[in-house]
C-alpha cells in the first residue's frame, strides 16, 4: 500500500475511533503533502512523501527542543508525542553501533579524508543509507569517526 494512501487509511481510523491527536497529526501531514502536490503539480510517490513526513519530524524535534529551553514542558511533550507517532511511517532506523560502522566504511573507502572533507563523506553516508538515519545524528557520528574520538 502506497504510504500516503496509508495515512489517509490511517486518518479515518483515528477519526472514527475519536483519537484526537492522531487525527490533528495526520491532518497536518495531509495538509503537508497536499501543499507539496499542489507547488510540484503532479502526485507525490513514497520517496517525496517520506521526505515531507520527515520534514516534519524535524520541525517538531526543534519546537521540543525550543519549548525546553522556554520551560513549556507540556508543549514539549505534546510535540514528542507526535514526533513518536510520525516515526511509523519512516523506515526501520539503524542503531548508532550500525551508522557508525556505515561512516566507517565510507571513509575507508575515501582514503580516510579528514574533517575538512565531512561533507562529502556525509554525502556518501546519507546515499548509501537514506532516511534509515536522522542526519543529525549521522552528522555528529561522521564528527567523532573523522575527529578519530
Amino acid at each position: 500500500m502506497p504510504l500516503k494512501a496509508r495515512i489517509e487509511e490511517d486518518f479515518k481510523a483515528a477519526f472514527k475511533g475519536q483519537d484526537k491527536a492522531a487525527v490533528e497529526v495526520l491532518r497536518m501531514v495531509k495538509s503537508e503533502i497536499k501543499n507539496r502536490e499542489i507547488e510540484k503539480k503532479t502526485a507525490l510517490d513514497d520517496t517525496e512523501v517520506l521526505a515531507v513526513i520527515s520534514s516534519a519530524i524535524k520541525k517538531r524535534r526543534e519546537s521540543v527542543e525550543m519549548f525546553t529551553k522556554g520551560n513549556r514542558p507540556e508543549l514539549a511533550e505534546k510535540e514528542q508525542q507526535e514526533v513518536e507517532y510520525l516515526t511509523r511511517y519512516l523506515p526501520t532506523q539503524l542503531g548508532e553501533a550500525e551508522i557508525r560502522e556505515k561512516v566507517k566504511a565510507v571513509a575507508a573507502a575515501m582514503g580516510n579524508p579528514d574533517i575538512k572533507q565531512m561533507g562529502q563523506v556525509m554525502k556518501g553516508v546519507m546515499a548509501e543509507i537514506g532516511k534509515q538515519a536522522d542526519g543529525a545524528v549521522v552528522s555528529r557520528l561522521v564528527k567523532e569517526v573523522l575527529s578519530g574520538k
